[in-house]
């Protein structure tokens, strides 16, 4: 199992395995700053439009989020669908999948008694409610560096279990496939199944088969190979 091909094969899976985990952590950092970016957006149009209706005051700052408590659901309504959708992400605790945000529909539904809850009222709702996505990230620093590292830090031998059945001598096939851990292994290397426990009948017929095909290799190098120095090699 310590093949150089083995190693070789074993190194290129780890080195995939840590790439394509990499991809995946950088895609998912992606799509954070997508939604932590398009939410400062949209706190920017709102504390605008409050401003310019005179519920904010002239330089007040209009990424400051402590100021979304002056604004009223006229405000919000000024907001599209879009906006609305990365505002209730970016704020809605609550929120367990985001096809749970409901249309955007009129701001006379908030208004209807009972209300009907639409983007609009749902994002009015948790205006005052902390921000889930600045200042955090879908993974620390720490996680990004172990698999940005990875190809550097992937040893040139790996640690391969050696099986040792028959020390130095010669062993039989038949040993080997009464050997779990060896099946294991080859099952393992070739992609096929464990064939379990090997009968003795079959374990004899294997070390008979193996004792015939070098006899018959024997045979057949002496009649191919015409130069008799050449029949052991």
């Amino acid at each position: 199992m310590n093949h150089p091909y083995v190693c070789e094969q074993r190194r290129e899976e780890a080195r995939t395995h840590c790439q394509s985990k990499l991809q995946r952590m950088k895609g998912d950092y992606a799509k954070h700053m997508i939604s932590v970016d398009a939410n400062r957006d949209t706190v920017y149009i709102l504390l605008k439009t409050c401003q310019k209706e005179g519920y904010l005051e002239d330089g007040a700052c209009l990424s400051d989020e402590n100021n979304l408590k002056f604004c009223l659901l006229e405000h919000v309504d000024a907001l599209k669908a879009p906006q609305l959708k990365a505002f209730v992400i970016a704020h809605n605790d609550e929120l367990t999948r985001i096809s749970d945000i409901p249309n955007r529909d009129k701001l006379g539904e908030c208004k209807a008694n009972p209300p009907l809850m639409n983007s609009i009222l749902m994002a009015f709702n948790c205006q005052r409610k902390p921000n889930l996505l600045e200042g955090k990230q879908p993974h620390s620093a720490e996680e990004l560096a172990v698999y940005d590292n990875a190809d550097k830090s992937i040893a040139d031998d790996f640690n391969v279990t050696v099986v040792r059945i028959g020390g130095d001598n010669s062993v039989l096939h038949g040993n080997l496939l009464s050997d779990p851990l060896w099946r294991s292994n080859v099952s393992r290397l070739l992609n096929v199944a464990d064939p379990g426990e090997v009968g003795h009948e079959s374990l004899e017929k294997a070390n008979l088969l193996v004792k015939l095909l070098r006899a018959r290799f024997k045979r057949h190098a002496k009649t191919r190979i015409k130069q008799k120095s050449k029949h052991a090699h």
